[in-house]
């Protein structure tokens, strides 16, 4: 199979690549299902509300580390890894290559909260973890987040912004909106970029299979 909906795809579908993407997309859904299941039973635990949350934080970074090392047939390289340094809040400032984007720096780090569009916001498979985590939708304004993103800094969160808006179409960097730079003056924080690079060879964006075949 070399076309996808009538274009040619980013790679033909083996039997390989088919097994490792539906491999990926299992272990993302159970592990969806799982932090979902989990909410009411943090919800009923004798301690702190942020403390809940920290703990969903850490579980989904080790989803995130599980589902990005678990694909064998795609190379994965960390450049100068020791300067995403969240030891205080940053408003980090990503390029957005594929839906793997999330994963690759969720890994990194607990505390980060991410700025999402309405259709995550509402994703029946994940948006009850979403809103749990104090994800925010941009389609509220920056102005209207401000003061809830304020409270998350506060307990030492950072802050993950796509300034693209959407995913790349053939891998180059498009013009960045200005909310990043909005919120590090309103929140007083410095900003911290990362470069993710071969995310789109791996998932293209009109694609829902991985093209290890091309990252041997």
């Amino acid at each position: 199979m070399y076309f996808n909906n009538g274009k040619d795809r980013t790679a033909p579908v083996t039997l390989y690549n088919l097994f490792t993407s539906v491999f990926a997309f299992v272990q993302f859904l159970t592990g969806c299902a799982t932090l979902t299941g989990l909410i009411p039973v943090l919800l009923i635990l004798p301690v702190r509300l942020k403390t809940k949350k920290y703990i969903l934080h850490r579980l989904l970074q080790f989803l995130s580390f599980f589902i990005v090392y678990s694909i064998f047939g795609i190379k994965k390289k960390m450049i100068d890894r020791k300067k995403f340094d969240l030891s205080t809040p940053k408003i980090i400032v990503s390029n957005h290559q594929s839906h793997l984007d999330l994963t690759l720096i969720l890994l990194l780090n607990p505390k980060i909260i991410v700025l999402t569009n309405d259709w995550v916001w509402n994703n029946p498979f994940y948006g009850f973890i979403v809103r749990f985590l104090d994800y925010h939708p941009i389609s509220k304004g920056m102005e209207e987040i401000v003061d809830p993103l304020q409270k998350c800094v506060n307990d030492g969160y950072s802050i993950l912004v796509f300034p693209e808006g959407h995913r790349t179409h053939d891998g180059k960097i498009s013009r960045f909106h200005n909310g990043a730079v909005f919120l590090s003056e309103k929140l007083k924080l410095d900003i911290l970029p990362v470069l993710i690079h071969g995310a789109n060879h791996c998932m293209d964006r009109n694609e829902f299979l991985f093209a290890t075949d091309r990252l041997q």
